[in-house]
């Protein structure tokens, strides 16, 4: 983690001087949104949609490209009627899931492209980038009842490993100006963690490996100039 602090500290010395233009201006952005698991991924099919909140740094170098700094945090509880329902169809009829959270902190560096100039109006751009998140999942309790007197059996599924992972992300959104620094967006991402998967609670093979989701968000920006 160190090292990853110390590389982008260099990345905003360096921007300056790798811009070589005169233009050159910096962004702030708060922005909240919604994460949604991507189908037909593990992601998708166990867990619910949950809150996002971070924060930008942005550095332009032009009017219409820059580089982007994105931080956030989200949270998301497992489905567990749906995983219940999918136990059901496998032969485990009366199976019970609980527990199994995840935790996400990604953190992305992103080259930012305006195809409109935000200054005439409202500005739309693309963004693409890599980043490097952290994952934290609590293992899945599935129960299974028994017939009889016997008492009901826990097991626990170790859904995905956690840890610090690669990953990619693509977005476009719209940024409208509402005074001469201050400017509202709105935008949509698609993210993918590579991480190496854990098991499948439901066939008890090994997962999917990536673990996708897409983000609609709206934000407030302030510019530096």
């Amino acid at each position: 983690m160190r090292k990853v602090r110390a590389a982008l500290a260099w990345i905003l010395l360096c921007l300056p001087c790798l811009a070589q233009a005169q233009y050159l201006s910096y962004q702030m952005s708060l922005f909240g949104g919604a994460v949604h698991p991507v189908q037909p991924g593990y992601f998708r099919n166990y867990y619910q949609p949950s809150r996002e909140f971070g924060a930008r740094l942005c550095v332009m170098f032009s009017e219409r490209s820059g580089a982007e700094f994105n931080f956030a945090s989200f949270s998301s509880h497992l489905d567990g009627a749906g995983l219940a329902k999918s136990l059901a169809a496998s032969g485990a009829p009366d199976a019970v899931a609980a527990d199994g959270r995840i935790w996400m902190d990604t953190a992305t560096l992103s080259y930012l492209r305006f195809l409109t100039p935000a200054e005439s109006g409202p500005g739309l751009y693309s963004l693409a980038g890599i980043g490097f998140d952290r994952v934290e999942a609590e293992a899945i309790r599935i129960t299974t009842q028994r017939t009889g007197p016997a008492a009901p059996v826990d097991r626990y599924v170790e859904s995905m490993n956690g840890g610090f992972s690669p990953s990619l992300c693509v977005g476009l959104g719209l940024a409208i100006a509402i005074s001469g620094n201050i400017s509202v967006f709105g935008e949509a991402r698609v993210h993918a963690i590579i991480t190496k998967a854990g098991t499948d609670p439901v066939s008890g093979k090994r997962a999917k490996d990536f673990i996708e989701f897409w983000t609609p968000a709206a934000g407030l920006r302030y510019i530096f100039q």
